[in-house]
């Protein structure tokens, strides 16, 4: 058998109709009342069967759906946190990066308005350096030469002599002077521009590095925003399950009281049929009930994941397709034929030696009850009826009514279900 505390994937079960559609079937198997006698009144009691199952189906559906989008969110949400917390990372990453990128373009431009002020100031001096060499070559052609030998040639006495050669001297100095501040100023003027040049190229490369920056800082921006959308997109999912699972809370407990009480029940069956059992002694040797089918489940205490109720799983499941044939593990005498809102459709056989098979979920029964059945013979086919999320045998055995692991008769080791 299977139910919630499993996995999310066991219903929450609305069961408002799965206890309706217990009842009533154990009403029509236990406790037949007289007026059921006539065809009228046995016929709306299957009609009101039919309908709470049809409820039981529609509730158990909604169940399913929220169980499964609370496993998928559960599945998908430490991805998602994950890969948001990447995002994140790449993002601030990206953005540190723009800043300094941006920075280094700020620092490139500032030291490129520098050296073109610097570029312009040379220029404005080395024009007036020009301009001065100019005027020093307009006096030297108005005055005529003022060479060395032409001033002692043409002195008329040492004071003409005194100011001639001084004259010449002032000359060759100031033309040496602007000479010179003119190659200085040539040589700084191309190292100025050669920098300005060095410098334009590399504000233009750290331009286009901050524009590939920029990219990936949006992008980064982008997929972070993104990822941050899906982590509250599954969060907010989440509180919606959860919320319409809250629902659920006392419904669940009430089901979960209502599973002990069948298993006490079949308890009480199983050690009852026992006794009063009169066929052949159980030889000890059990057939597998369900061919080639594998174990979906095992025994022990099932946990609900939400609310922390515990419930006892009393047997084996084995998954098989709906309609495949079960069949009686060992010979004996059909002790119980019942719908139970938990097991569904339920055959218990009674072997001897205080020991008694269980095999719930059918989709419908084979045998009716006292009927004597041998080992292998069909008693039913593989269903989903009760509290099941998908078609498969729920199997137990059963020893002076308390469960017993099954496989302990399979290979295994003979003993009590501890729950």
């Amino acid at each position: 058998m299977k139910f919630l505390p499993q996995s999310f994937t066991r219903p929450l079960v609305k069961g408002l109709c799965a206890a309706l559609a217990g009842w009533l079937a154990i009403s029509v198997v236990a406790i037949v009342p007289a007026s059921a006698n006539t065809n009228d009144d046995l016929r709306k009691i299957r009609e009101r069967i039919k309908q709470a199952a049809y409820e039981l189906e529609v509730a158990t559906a909604k169940v399913q759906r929220i169980s499964g989008e609370l496993q998928t969110v559960q599945r998908k949400l430490p991805a998602a946190k994950k890969k948001l917390s990447e995002a994140r990372t790449r993002l601030q990453r990206a953005q540190i990066a723009d800043r300094e990128a941006t920075a280094q373009v700020k620092a490139a431009q500032s030291h490129l308005e520098s050296v073109t002020s610097q570029v312009k100031l040379t220029e404005a001096k080395l024009a007036a350096t020009e301009q001065r060499i100019g005027q020093i070559a307009r006096n030297l052609y108005i005055h005529g030469s003022l060479s060395t030998v032409e001033v002692v040639l043409e002195s008329t006495d040492p004071n003409d002599f005194t100011q001639r050669l001084a004259v010449t001297q002032a000359y060759t100095r100031s033309q040496n002077s602007s000479l010179a501040r003119l190659l200085d100023s040539q040589g700084e003027l191309n190292s100025l521009r050669g920098e300005a040049l060095r410098t334009r190229s590399e504000v233009s490369r750290l331009k286009a590095e901050a524009r590939q920056k920029l990219l990936e800082r949006r992008a980064a921006t982008s997929a972070a925003q993104a990822a941050e959308a899906e982590v509250s997109s599954l969060i907010k999912r989440r509180q919606i399950a959860l919320s319409d699972a809250e629902e659920d809370r006392e419904v669940v407990k009430r089901e979960y009281e209502e599973l002990k009480e069948e298993q006490q029940r079949l308890e009480e069956i199983a050690r009852r049929e026992s006794r009063g059992y009169t066929g052949p002694e159980f030889t000890g040797e059990m057939l597998w009930p369900v061919a080639g089918a594998g174990i979906t489940s095992g025994p022990g205490i099932r946990v609900h994941p939400i609310y922390g109720y515990r419930a006892c799983h009393a047997g084996v499941d084995m998954g098989a397709r709906t309609g495949t044939p079960i069949l009686a593990a060992a010979s004996g005498r059909v002790a119980e034929v019942a719908y139970l809102s938990g097991y569904g459709n339920t055959v218990i056989i009674t072997h001897g030696s205080g020991i008694s098979t269980l095999y719930a979920h059918m989709s419908r029964f084979g045998v009716g009850k006292g009927d004597q059945v041998a080992k292998g013979d069909t008693i039913g086919f593989v269903g989903s009826t009760g509290r099941s999320t998908g078609p498969h045998l729920h199997f137990e055995v059963r020893v002076d009514g308390a469960p017993y692991d099954p496989l302990g008769w399979f290979g295994g080791s003979k003993q009590r279900v501890s729950c």
